[in-house]
Parts: structure tokens; sequence; C-alpha cells
């Protein structure tokens, strides 16, 4: 009983963090929307040219918008990279991980603390009840429930771009930009 208790418990964390990550992925990665902010990671194309980090500010026809600075108004400047100075363009939405693992964490923490007041009912000691039971069972599903959210919480669009406009144009149409 107890070991079916403890799958039901796991099978439903499972379902709520990855119920959490659909619902956000759906926003997310069928169109970029830029008014939120992206962390972009870009290694040029060519022999002595130095990684960029910054955020993105716009995806045109020919060019990414990007800026490496934010002040406390928004994100301000900004640099036109063209695609033929593109080699390997990585993007991620800020801060995607750190919500799924909150998420994953309170998830756990409530279902486990259900289950583990469910189980340590019925025991008697000083590690027994349902006190002992709920407060152990909340401890161990949060520590579940941030390495499922931490491993949901992945979502980086990589692309190998080399320069080359057909490249570029694929990850404008895989981006729903157009």
């Amino acid at each position: 009983m107890k070991r079916f208790a403890v799958f039901v418990a796991m099978s439903l964390l499972a379902s709520l963090t990855f119920g959490q990550e659909n619902g956000s992925k759906v926003a997310t990665s069928s169109l970029l929307q830029l008014n939120k902010a992206y962390r972009i990671t870009i290694e040029p194309y060519g022999a002595n040219a130095k990684r960029i980090k910054g955020y993105l500010l716009n995806v045109d026809s020919s060019s990414l918008w990007i800026t490496t600075e934010k002040n406390r108004y928004g994100y301000r400047g900004g640099n036109n990279i063209p695609y033929t100075a593109l080699g390997k363009v990585s993007i991620v939405p800020k801060g995607k991980q750190g919500r799924s693992i909150l998420f994953g964490s309170i998830a756990g923490f409530v279902v486990g603390g259900a289950v583990g007041a469910g189980i340590g009912s019925g025991q008697k000691g000083m590690f027994g009840g349902a006190g002992f039971g709920a407060f152990a069972g909340a401890l161990s599903g949060a520590m579940v429930g941030v390495v499922i959210g931490a491993l949901v919480g992945i979502d980086e669009h990589r692309f190998i771009l080399r320069g080359k406009k057909e490249n570029y144009a694929a990850m404008r149409r895989s981006l729903l930009l157009e």
C-alpha cells in the first residue's frame, strides 16, 4: 500500500510539473515574444571572433539585434549582427528554469506532505505519526520536485548557422517570426 501511495504521489508530482511546463511552452515556442527577455549566446562565424552573450532585442530578415547592457528601465543600446557573422546561436527564455524549479518544489512539497501524512498516520513512536510523516514527505517531495523542475526547465533553442542565409531563414521559421 505504501509503494502504491508513493507511486501515485510521484506520478501526480510529475504531471503537475510537466503540466505547468506545457502551458508555458505553448506561449514561448510557438511564438517568440520580444516583449519578454530572452538570453542569447552567439558564437560568431570566423577565426578570431569572441563569444557574445546578451539579450535578444529583435530579429529582422537579415540580422539579429542584441544588447549586452540592461538598466532598471529595460534594455538599452543594441548591436546589429548580420547573419553572415553568426556561427552558432542559443536562445533561452530568461527565468524559465527558475520558475520551473519553483513550481516543481511547491508541487512536490504539497504532494509529498499529503502522502507522508497518509502513510505516517497509523504509526506510533518518536518518529511516527501524521505530523512527522507529513514533514518528512514534504521535504523529500520538495527535493524530488526541484530535480524534476530543473530538468523540465531546460529549454534552449540552438541553431548552427555558419553564416548561411538558408540556415538563418530556417532559424526564423522555427521561431515562427515570419
